[in-house]
């Protein structure tokens, strides 16, 4: 059986046997996803190329070792692989539902210690049980994968992409344990770095409150980090730069279609996904080149006819696109301080640099399609000063 159909069967049958979307992405998905980003899609399935693969990842077939002398991530990995020849073989994967399956895992010594000493400081602080539970729960599955020990930022990336299968509602409740749980694990010295900058604030802003914005200089920085940075370089540097020179909301990004661009006409048409308004911009010679080149060069070819897509061919969430644009800032070294750092920022900056340059707030309001150009008001207010995007061309409305 080819590859993509046997991992596409084995995903419908673990939907069926009710495990969740986040459990089976994390456990099985993202492991059979990089075996047939090696392997290839239309390669054969069987136990002999599974056992090279892992000769060439780690030197030893990890389906052929003892579990318990396999490293956390090795046994993951092995778990996953194991699952899918079982599947091959049977038709089935043995086991239960996973359903609650996080809390029966074992954590490492320093993550189990960890998340002792948050507990206990959640009980200093009076929170409900429900609550200690809920957060015991979200940060025990966070952890399985991504232990104290190891963790780095491309982690904590790894998993916010794997939300996107979640409600906006679950979203926000497991970043806020998590972001707050980071947060705490840097200021006990326990991790060397504060991982929670890599999470976006989840607190809704009072209408007094100013928006977040960006220098050219750091809005530059950004975008020659990630496009010098990372993988799928081509994709993420074509995302950001729509974001920061038209102003785009990253659903709006998310749901672009080929169809949304006129190449004929040098145009992009986007019905924006909160107002429903339609508005369309002339691109620049900058976007269209990076479009361009990601969509001849780097977009995998698939049925799915949304511009920006996964390693798989499916679409990305909304939350993936912003935690792109959070995470490239904080690794490109913009100094972020107290300010937000997520595809909305760069909205704000757009928006700030066509007042600070004389632009009226009527064309402002209907460069980033505002219903009201009351909304638009807001960025009147800000210290401008210095947000002329030089190196960005400011967008022309049709």
């Amino acid at each position: 059986m080819l590859l993509l159909q046997l991992t596409k069967e084995a995903e419908a049958w673990l939907q069926k046997n009710g495990y969740t979307k986040s459990t089976i992405y994390h456990n099985f998905i993202r492991h059979w996803n990089k075996l047939r980003k090696t392997l290839g899609n239309d390669s054969e399935f069987s136990k002999r190329n599974t056992a090279s693969y892992c000769m060439q990842l780690f030197g030893k077939n990890l389906m052929d070792e003892i579990p318990s002398s396999l490293s956390l991530k090795e046994y993951r990995i092995s778990h996953a692989l194991r699952s899918l020849a079982e599947f091959y073989e049977s038709g089935s994967i043995s086991g239960t539902s996973m359903s609650g399956s996080a809390i029966r895992q074992p954590l490492s010594e320093g993550s189990l210690a960890a998340i002792r000493t948050y507990m206990y400081h959640l009980d200093t602080l009076e929170y409900k049980e429900a609550s200690k539970n809920y957060a015991y729960a979200t940060l025990h599955a966070f952890l399985v994968s991504y232990p104290v020990e190891t963790m780095r930022k491309d982690n904590i990336l790894d998993f916010l992409n794997g939300l996107g299968v979640h409600t906006k509602i679950t979203v926000n409740s497991m970043l806020k344990v998590i972001k707050r749980f980071l947060s705490f694990l840097y200021a006990q010295g326990i991790v060397p770095e504060d991982f929670s900058v890599c999470i976006l604030s989840q607190k809704r802003r009072g209408g007094t409150e100013l928006p977040s914005v960006y220098t050219p200089a750091e809005v530059a920085g950004l975008l020659r980090y990630i496009r010098t940075n990372g993988f799928n370089r081509s994709r993420n540097y074509a995302m950001i730069l729509l974001i920061a020179v038209f102003g785009f909301r990253a659903k709006d990004i998310a749901g672009l279609t080929l169809e949304n661009i006129d190449w004929d006409k040098g145009l992009i048409r986007v019905a924006q996904s909160k107002t429903s308004l339609a508005i369309s911009h002339t691109l620049t010679d900058l976007t269209a080149n990076a479009l361009a080149d990601y969509i001849l060069n780097g977009r995998p070819a698939s049925s799915d006819r949304h511009v920006f897509l996964k390693d798989d061919g499916s679409s990305l969430s909304p939350t993936s696109v912003s935690t792109m644009v959070a995470t490239g800032f904080v690794n490109s070294g913009v100094i972020i301080g107290n300010r937000k750092h997520g595809s909305h920022s760069l909205r704000h900056s757009l928006a700030s640099n066509m007042i600070s340059q004389g632009e009226q707030l009527l064309v402002v309001s209907k460069v980033l399609g505002h219903s009201s150009v009351d909304t638009s008001r807001i960025y009147a207010k800000v210290d401008v000063n210095h947000l002329r995007l030089v190196e960005l061309e400011v967008p022309t409305n049709e």
